[in-house]
């Protein structure tokens, strides 16, 4: 679905200093929501926009607990969570005046920042994640996901005999995201104990990012990319693309059908990223509920500053003030 032209017209130049990163599943954590509405209109606004979305079309009935209590039992409420609340976090710093530089997108983080940028629609991004829900539905609760304290090319050695697993994601040099079946991946793990390697599985109800996701490729292929809304206000780094990011992909039904099979190489995209910046002064803010992009891009740009927008780490739903 193609409304407008896609173009990378950018600013010319070397790129700024100030980047918004946007994680994928497993950033997700309970909000103190009816504070944040309370005095955030614009995170009011697009928070209320997906509810409506989600209710009349009968994909989500109830958007508010899911933000507010962050029970992720379901793929398509693992994706919704980061999404919505990326979206609505960033659109609230930008109408105070904080303008980004550039986009940085983690897995599902990354249709957060298409929007963001303007290029893709809001609503129609939800419809997409909906149906891509639906597909990868069909694998929930089959597989597991594991962050490891080591590099890919480490990763690779130690899982080069399980056919079921893959490397999903290279985070920084010494952090390796390792996805696939269940049984292959306790192997891995206790190999790993053994060897020291320090490990942790990671909350998200489904294998992404590996082969567990062969079964239900050619309908994600099906799936009808979001509307293209507008031209691209910031430039993109895609962790898919390993660098900057052409719009003519968001047209594209297949880059976005294997988006969520193919290994997300987020260490490559903040190189590309420091490659690109006018200093390796660089301020990133991320928007999620949890600083899980800081660690990776601490030690691959250590010169950078990170900050997280929302800082939840202490929050508990009816007792935290």
């Amino acid at each position: 679905m193609n409304g407008t032209k896609c173009s990378d017209n950018f600013p010319s130049g070397r790129l700024g200093k100030t980047i918004f990163a946007f994680p994928g599943q497993g950033s997700s954590g309970p909000l103190p929501l009816s504070f944040l509405k309370t005095r955030l209109p614009v995170f009011r606004e697009y928070v209320e926009r997906a509810e409506y979305y989600l209710q009349i079309k009968g994909i989500y009935p109830d958007l508010c607990n899911l933000l507010n209590a962050a029970k992720i039992s379901s793929p398509l409420e693992g994706q919704l969570f980061p999404f919505i609340f990326g979206v609505a976090a960033a659109q609230q710093f930008i109408s105070y005046g904080i303008t980004p530089d550039a986009l940085l997108g983690h897995s599902i983080g990354e249709a957060a920042a298409l929007v963001v940028a303007g290029l893709t629609d809001y609503e129609d991004t939800l419809r997409y994640i909906s149906d891509r829900a639906a597909a990868i539905s069909k694998i929930h609760g089959k597989g597991a996901m594991m962050f490891a304290a080591i590099s890919e090319a480490e990763a690779i050695k130690l899982t080069a005999d399980f056919m079921n697993l893959s490397i999903a994601a290279v985070n920084s040099p010494k952090s390796t995201v390792i996805s696939g079946k269940l049984n292959e991946l306790k192997k891995v793990e206790i190999t790993m104990d053994k060897q020291n390697i320090r490990h942790k599985r990671i909350r998200v109800p489904f294998a992404a990012h590996s082969p567990m996701l062969n079964p239900v490729m050619d309908e994600l292929l099906q799936i009808s990319p979001p509307y293209v809304s507008g031209k691209a206000k910031f430039p993109i780094y895609s962790s898919l693309n390993r660098g900057l990011f052409s719009c003519d992909d968001a047209c594209d039904p297949v880059w976005w059908g294997t988006h969520c099979r193919e290994t997300v190489r987020f260490m490559d995209a903040l190189l590309s990223i420091e490659k690109s910046a006018e200093s390796n002064d660089l301020t990133f803010v991320e928007f999620g509920v949890h600083r899980t992009l800081a660690p990776g891009c601490i030690e691959t740009l250590p010169h950078s500053k990170w900050h997280t927008a929302f800082a939840m780490s202490s929050y508990i739903p009816d007792k935290s003030r």
